[in-house]
């Protein structure tokens, strides 16, 4: 993956995280006012003194009959809001898993790249210094350095295999 794909991808999953804190913020918000609606609603029909319900001709739901209605609908509305809002969130919440670990994933083959990158530089040092001693006929030396190279090329063929 190219290091534009890499920051477009972080970009992407900022993005998301910002998403989620508004989500959160929202979904917060609408939960203060299903709260503030019960807080209504319960004011209105159970706070009649059991002088008022045995005196009174008139229930105190029938009193406050419309600030119950809509302290009823304000609540559904919140929740109908909140049943959506999660919704989103536990889609937004698997997106960004999935692309974190991918970023994950790419940074540790980025480790693991730039580990790969350093043996083979080191290889072909050794091959360098291998076609010298050639030159010189200093075989047995030469014999080691392309002994060391073959070795180190296995390892990494394994170390990729896994």
């Amino acid at each position: 993956m190219f290091f534009g794909d890499y920051s477009v991808l972080i970009e992407i999953a900022e993005e998301f995280r910002q998403n989620l804190a508004d989500l959160d913020a929202r979904i917060e918000c609408n939960l203060r006012g299903v709260k503030e609606a019960d807080i209504i609603l319960k004011k209105y029909t159970e706070s009649e003194s059991d002088d008022v319900k045995v005196f009174s001709p008139r229930r105190m739901e029938v009193l406050h009959k419309e600030e119950i209605q809509k302290a009823r609908k304000d609540k559904a509305v919140f929740e109908e809001k909140n049943v959506d809002l999660l919704q989103e969130r536990e889609f937004l919440s698997k997106r960004l898993g999935r692309l974190e670990k991918v970023l994950e994933r790419q940074n540790s083959g980025k480790d693991l790249s730039d580990a790969s990158l350093y043996k083979l530089k080191e290889m072909l040092r050794r091959v360098e210094t291998g076609s010298k001693y050639i030159d010189q006929n200093h075989t047995s030396q030469a014999k080691q350095e392309l002994a060391y190279v073959t070795r180190a090329l296995r390892e990494m063929l394994d170390g990729v295999q896994q």
